[in-house]
């Protein structure tokens, strides 16, 4: 299948270049770049046209969290209907077509987890049961559960899309994270903090990447730290101070790595190291675990994960002054990653002995965005 691009900047038309359908919001002119030889030219420019006149203009505006969810259903519903997988926006911004339709949908779990999941099998469509179910058979083996969900970088940093708000947009999430507290869940809502932060120095997400940025990464670390330090348990362990030095790196982000003259994109990324030049491992043994989907592999796996040595499981043990063991997947961190903890404790039934807490970090669209859902995983084996 093709890899669409959406473009919602105003002042462009729409033009396709290769495989890209690069589509604009509303110009005076209705400016319409097409192929000269496609026989397709007129279907082209009737659907560039159709999609400028739905857009609007697209000034930036504020908005309530309920006209913010109705502007990004509306917007990845049009995506969407044209196999446009990634939205580009104003100002450098890009944005995953179904981020927004997560945050557009509406309510997620109970009777109507069905009506809007992507889970392919509808038994799975709801996440609370799985994710009360998880906490319940982690604590039984003494492991603190601590759910760190990603916010989705739209609702965080909107005015991509034209919008401006000083309240929180992501108000669904809201209501579901405060009911996993309300049922013993242990979560992290970044939202507030990520709300605070952003604006005042270093961007929290990457404009041209699906993950958070170097300081949204060091701030998700701090945060789960600051939780895990207030257990007694870790302050009786003999903690050590690792360095840390602030580099200044080149990307080019997973939403435009596609395109042939893809920008790039500069980050300020704080490395964690041992000795010179030596990154902190992840540690087996540590009673600390940290599971996930790819934010806990950006910045510290290499290759398309941009860098080593300064992602999540670097700046975490940083900050709790030992090395955490890691259980990263590049897939869905909502059951994948769980299955793999399961693997890995049935390969190894020491693995689990002396672990304390486990961290459990992945993409907040994954509520609704999974295709494989949210089954029930046993963490060991019956």
């Amino acid at each position: 299948m093709k890899k669409f691009l959406f473009c919602l900047h105003p002042w462009d038309g729409f033009a396709i270049r290769g495989n890209y359908l690069r589509a604009a919001g509303r110009s005076h002119t209705h400016r319409l770049y097409t192929p000269q030889n496609s026989r397709k030219t007129l279907i082209h420019r009737m659907q560039a046209l159709l999609l400028s006149l739905l857009l609007g203009p697209l000034t930036a505006e504020q908005f309530t969290a309920s006209q913010f969810q109705q502007r990004c259903l509306k917007t990845a519903n049009r995506a969407e209907a044209s196999d446009q997988f990634v939205i580009k926006g104003r100002g450098g911004w890009y944005y995953l077509t179904k981020e927004l339709r997560h945050l557009g949908i509406g309510q997620f779990w109970g009777e109507d987890a069905t009506k809007v999941s992507r889970a392919t099998k509808p038994k799975y469509a709801d996440p609370l049961p799985a994710i009360l179910d998880f906490n319940k058979n982690l604590k039984a083996l003494g492991i603190h559960l601590i759910v760190l969900p990603v916010p989705p970088k739209v609702s965080i940093n909107p005015e991509g899309i034209g919008i401006e708000t000083k309240g929180r947009l992501d108000t669904t999430n809201a209501t579901f994270l405060a009911l996993l507290n309300k049922k013993g869940v242990d979560v992290i809502d970044l939202t507030p903090v990520f709300q605070e932060r952003s604006g005042t120095g270093d961007l929290l997400y990457c404009k041209t990447d699906s993950h958070w940025s170097g300081a949204g990464c060091l701030i998700a670390a701090k945060e789960t730290a600051k939780k895990l330090l207030r257990q007694e348990w870790l302050n009786r362990m003999h903690r050590r101070a690792y360095r840390k030095n602030l580099k200044k790196v080149m990307i080019t982000g997973d939403l435009v790595s596609d395109q042939n003259d893809a920008p790039g994109e500069a980050l300020k990324l704080t490395f964690i190291t041992s000795k010179p030049d030596t990154p902190v491992e992840p540690h087996d043994e540590s009673p600390v675990i940290l599971l996930g989907d790819s934010h806990t592999l950006v910045f510290h796996s290499g290759q398309d994960m941009h860098a080593t040595g300064a992602g999540l499981p670097d700046l975490l043990a940083s900050e709790l002054g030992t090395p955490v063991a890691l259980i990263g997947v590049r897939g869905s961190g909502a059951t994948a990653a769980r299955i793999s903890l399961y693997r890995k404790a049935k390969a190894n039934p020491d693995y689990l002995k002396g672990k304390k807490a486990l961290v459990w970090c992945f993409s907040a669209r994954e509520f609704t965005e999974s295709p494989g859902g949210w089954r029930v995983v046993p963490v060991v084996k019956k």
